[in-house]
């Protein structure tokens, strides 16, 4: 593969092979999507004595999930102020505490059944790049506080680069995506579930309700849908959506230059990397 289009999740990463779907089989609850939403919801499930059936189009983390920069994080694309105004106070506290709720769960998945993921909490740095930029500062910091946030500003000068002050959010953290849903999967067929690649979902029968695929038909009491887009209605939430390209680098930069953690700036469109501490260099993985 092209090293100028590969993730740098691949590397050094032995991905576990599942096999395709052959037949038709019956289930409790049958999962559509390998990435990180569907894994997770499997392993849960099957942990607490849940017959799961996981099917996916390709490999486990073949989309969304091995090309994100993989930040764990409360801040979420929607500003604050937005989510408050559209929402009200108390479901926009919601929506951030549920983020890190999640981010907690991670930890404790991660701590429990002792998995190698790079998991590390770390702060959330939001730099302003413009004077401008920086006059946002005050009504982010006083929705954080009243979401629930760690949050602080700061003058700017530990960043190590030139900027206009940034926020700090504690208690986020940054892992290996790969590393982390290849772990998982294990652990939940250990638990009893079952797992297809290659296994594309045609369509969905509600009577009785049943996914059909190229080889076979999974029956099953629940369907639980974890694809990028709603595998029913994908067009309905598609032209709902602002739609970017991200373009992704990874960097070998000097140690210690900066902060371990995650940074977002301020502009539209922006940019965010992360800094990882390595033996003999950092790396920043660098997206916008």
């Amino acid at each position: 593969m092209n090293k100028l289009r590969q993730t740098v999740w691949l590397e050094n990463v032995e991905r576990k092979k599942y096999p395709k779907l052959e037949q038709s089989i019956e289930t409790d609850v049958v999962v559509i999507g390998g990435g990180i939403t569907g894994v997770l919801t499997t392993y849960l499930l099957s942990k607490e004595g849940r017959k799961v059936v996981l099917i996916e189009k390709k490999q486990l983390g073949d989309y969304a999930t091995k090309h994100t920069t993989a930040f764990l994080c409360q801040m979420i694309d929607t500003e604050l102020g937005d989510l408050i105004s559209t929402f009200g106070e108390n479901k926009a506290r919601k929506v951030v505490e549920s983020h890190g709720k999640a981010i907690d769960l991670i930890e404790h998945i991660v701590q429990e059944e002792n998995i190698d993921c790079d998991f590390m909490r770390c702060s959330d740095y939001m730099y302003a790049c413009t004077a401008k930029e920086a006059e946002e500062f005050e009504e982010i910091l006083d929705d954080g506080i009243g979401l629930g946030l760690s949050i602080g500003l700061e003058p700017g000068e530990k960043l190590g680069f030139e900027n206009f002050g940034y926020v700090e959010i504690k208690n986020q953290a940054k892992f290996h995506p790969l590393k982390f849903i290849e772990a998982i999967a294990e652990k939940a067929v250990n638990y009893g579930a079952e797992i297809y690649e290659n296994t594309e979902a045609k369509e969905i029968s509600e009577s009785p309700l049943s996914i059909k695929t190229d080889n076979g038909t999974v029956n099953a009491n629940w369907i639980i849908s974890a694809t990028y887009e709603p595998f029913k209605q994908p067009f309905g939430l598609f032209f709902k959506k602002g739609m970017y390209r991200s373009y992704i680098l990874e960097l070998h930069i000097p140690k210690g230059k900066f902060p371990e953690g995650i940074y977002e700036g301020m502009d539209n469109p922006y940019h965010y990397f992360r800094i990882d501490r390595k033996k003999t260099y950092d790396r920043m993985i660098i997206g916008g």
